[in-house]
């Protein structure tokens, strides 16, 4: 199995990606992964049995003990590479720097001053060694692909790359996938349909939720990559809440942040039947960059 899910190749304008929603893109006929639904958890959980790497193949889920890439048994038991250098380790050394600057800081609160501490130190946490950890593990890797349902059904729906079992074991058809991420996930139809269209593009979208948007865009085949575009999903089920200060607010969050606010639109028809994917065909995509003009800066030259 050679299945590459990324880039996707198009033939035809990326604004005409609907065109080809129902073909498939890949050659091969097996999925080439398998997992199990966790409704509860609102994600499918990936089996060990692979050899392709789902994360490698086009940035596809994260570690459940990793901050993206699963890379626990890497960072913890092998360790072959003493010199490797994880995105874990990265924020580990960030949270020290700025603990550190907080510290030298005197203008800064201490939270050890503040009158609703306690005067109790907690207990130093035990750190396993890699020796340690192999043997309670006997050498296993414990750690799990998580795929959320944009991801899941973007790879069982578009690239026939993924079969999703039920906890008993009953593989799910396509319209049985699309009804139980629909019923868990507030305009899934919608979201979704944003989800593919970046994904056409070539882009990696990832949840958005800790910067206040949906997704956030990723180059794949780049770690330790910066996103550089935050999407937020728009339409008239969604956008009617959203008024000017809820935009600017977000903008200068994705300022901050060193990332450009982008407004997907999803125009829909007349009022649609959303019970089977096959809606997604009537849809259709628009982008609006939003920024902020600053007098200051934008001034003519």
């Amino acid at each position: 199995m050679d299945i590459k899910p990324l880039p996707i190749h198009l033939t035809t304008s990326p604004r005409s990606w609907l065109d080809r929603l129902f073909h498939s893109i890949t050659t091969t006929s097996k999925p080439c992964w398998s997992g199990t639904l966790v409704e509860f958890g609102s994600c499918v959980w990936l089996q060990h049995t692979h050899d392709i790497d789902p994360f490698e193949s086009g940035l596809f889920g994260k570690g459940s003990l990793s901050r993206a890439q699963p890379t626990w048994k890497s960072r913890t038991i092998d360790k072959v590479d003493k010199n490797a250098v994880f995105l874990e380790h990265i924020t580990v050394e960030r949270r020290k720097l700025k603990r550190n600057q907080e510290n030298n800081n005197p203008s800064s609160p201490s939270p050890s001053s503040s009158p609703s501490s306690s005067s109790t130190s907690l207990p130093e946490t035990r750190v396993w060694n890699a020796k340690e950890i192999k043997e309670m593990t006997h050498g296993q890797d414990y750690e799990q692909v998580l795929l959320d349902f944009y991801e899941a059904f973007f790879l069982v729906f578009a690239l026939d790359a993924l079969i999703i079992y039920d906890p008993f074991q009953k593989p799910l058809s396509i319209d049985t996938c699309w009804s139980i991420f629909s019923n868990h996930t507030p305009h899934f139809a919608t979201r979704y349909t944003v989800y593919h269209y970046y994904r056409s593009l070539g882009w990696a979208p990832k949840q958005g939720t800790k910067f206040g948007v949906d997704f956030v865009l990723y180059r794949p085949g780049r770690k330790h990559h910066h996103g550089d575009f935050a999407v937020v999903v728009m339409t008239e089920d969604i956008d009617a809440t959203m008024d000017w200060k809820e935009l600017h607010r977000l903008n200068r969050v994705c300022t901050q942040v060193k990332k450009t606010l982008v407004l997907c639109y999803v125009i829909k028809p007349s009022p649609q039947n959303e019970q089977r994917p096959q809606c997604l065909s009537s849809y259709q995509v628009q982008e609006v960059i939003w920024k902020r003009w600053s007098p200051e800066r934008n001034r003519e030259k």
